[in-house]
C-alpha cells in the first residue's frame, strides 16, 4: 500500500530545504569574512594563536556546510516522486522504478546499435580496400584500361608491367623526372623507361626521344623503353633505332600487356556492404556511383568507381591502404627518405611512413 504525502508535510519539507540553502549561502558569504578576519588576528595575536583560532572557525564552518549538504540530500531523497509517493525516487515507487529500468534498457539498446553500426562501417571500409586492391590488379591486365588511365596511372601501370616482365623497377618523381619515369634493372644492366599517356592523334616527336637518350647517357643506361598510347613521328622512329631505344605505340601496348599478364582478368563487378544491415551485394563497376538493393530491401550505394583503381605492385602486395580514400599505396623514395604515397596522387595526397624492417 502506498502512502501519499500530505500538503502540510510537503510544505514543511520545502521550507526545510529553503532553510538549508540559506545556511549554505550564508556560509559561502562568510568565507571572505573569515579570510580578512584571519589577517587582522594575525596582526594582533601572532601566527600561532591565529592558526588555532582560524582552524577552530574553519572546522565549525566546514561542519555546518557538510551537515547542511547532507541534510539537503536526505530531504531531496525523501521528497515525493512525480507519482506522489514519499521517497519514491529511492525505489519505493514501482512506477518510477519501471521508468528508470525502461530508460536504462533504451540507452543500452542505443549503445548496442551504435556499436553494431560502427562494426558494419569498419567491415565495409575493410572490404572496400580489399576490393580496390583486387579490382586494380585485374584492371591493369586489360589492354583497354591503359587508354582510359590518367597520366599518373599510366606511369604506375607501365612500371608494374615491366616488373611482371622480370625487371626491378624504381619510379622517379612524377614531375621533374629528368627525362625518365622509371629506372629498371635486369641481369646486371640498367634500363630507362619513359611513358606518355597521349590521345589517339597525339604524336611523340624526335625531341622527346632525344631527351630520353640524354638521360640514358647521363645514367649510363644500356637501353631505353618509350611507351605511349599515341603514335611516333617517323623522325622519332628513326632516331630510336639508331640509339638503342625500343618504342611501343598504341598498337603495341596490347601486345606488351599480353606479354606481361597473359589472359586478362575481369574487373567489372565489385562487392560492397549494406550500411544498414551488413549484408553483401555485388554491383557493376563504372565511372559513376551505382546503387542496388540488398536481400533485406535496403538501398546500397556503390562506394568504388573506376577512378579509385590504382596499381598494385608485385613487391607490395601487403602495401597499406590510403588513410584518406582507401586506395592502394605505393612506396616512394625521395631525398633519401622512403614513405608510402597514395596511388591516386595528385587527386589524393594521403601518405604513411615506411618503416624499415
Amino acid at each position: 500500500m502506498s502512502f501519499q504525502s500530505t500538503p502540510r508535510t510537503s510544505s514543511i519539507e520545502t521550507n526545510f530545504e529553503h532553510l538549508l540553502r540559506r545556511v549554505q549561502a550564508i556560509s559561502s558569504v562568510l568565507f571572505p569574512f573569515f579570510f580578512y578576519a584571519g589577517l587582522i588576528l594575525f596582526a594582533i595575536l601572532g601566527i600561532a594563536k591565529t592558526i588555532a583560532v582560524l582552524a577552530s572557525i574553519g572546522l565549525l564552518w566546514g561542519g555546518i556546510f557538510l551537515g547542511t549538504e547532507s541534510l539537503r540530500k536526505r530531504a531531496s531523497l525523501s521528497r515525493p516522486c512525480p507519482h506522489g509517493i514519499k521517497g519514491g525516487v529511492r525505489g519505493s515507487c514501482e512506477d518510477c522504478a519501471l521508468i528508470a529500468r525502461v530508460s536504462q534498457l533504451e540507452m543500452q539498446a542505443r549503445s548496442e546499435q551504435l556499436e553494431r553500426k560502427e562494426a558494419i562501417r569498419e567491415s565495409a571500409m575493410a572490404l572496400r580496400a580489399r576490393e580496390i586492391r583486387r579490382l586494380s590488379a585485374a584492371w591493369i591486365t586489360q589492354a583497354d584500361s591503359y587508354f582510359a588511365m590518367t597520366p599518373r596511372q599510366f606511369e604506375d601501370s607501365i612500371a608494374e608491367l615491366f616488373r611482371r616482365l622480370g625487371y626491378a623497377v624504381e619510379q622517379t618523381p612524377f614531375s621533374s623526372d629528368g627525362g625518365k619515369d622509371a629506372i629498371a634493372l635486369k641481369d646486371g644492366k640498367k634500363f630507362l623507361i619513359e611513358c606518355k599517356r597521349f590521345g589517339d592523334h597525339s604524336t611523340v616527336g624526335r625531341r622527346d626521344i632525344q631527351i630520353l637518350h640524354s638521360a640514358m647517357v647521363d645514367s649510363k643506361a644500356e637501353q631505353g623503353f618509350y611507351v605511349t598510347t599515341g603514335s611516333f613521328a617517323q623522325t622519332a622512329i628513326e632516331y630510336a633505332k639508331k640509339n638503342n631505344i625500343k618504342i611501343y605505340d598504341r598498337t603495341a601496348v596490347p601486345w606488351l600487356v599480353a606479354q606481361a599478364y597473359g589472359q586478362s582478368q575481369d574487373s567489372s563487378i565489385a562487392e560492397v556492404i549494406c550500411y544498414d544491415c551488413g549484408a553483401r551485394i555485388r554491383l557493376p563497376l563504372s565511372e559513376a556511383t551505382a546503387s542496388g538493393r540488398c536481400e533485406n530491401g535496403h538501398e546500397v550505394l556503390m562506394n568504388i568507381t573506376l577512378k579509385d583503381l590504382g596499381v598494385v605492385h608485385l613487391s607490395e602486395q601487403d602495401a597499406p591502404t590510403c588513410p584518406r580514400c582507401g586506395s592502394p599505396m605505393r612506396k616512394i623514395s625521395r631525398f633519401g627518405r622512403a614513405f608510402w604515397g597514395c596511388s591516386k596522387f595528385p587527386t589524393c595526397r594521403g601518405t604513411r611512413p615506411a618503416h624499415r624492417g
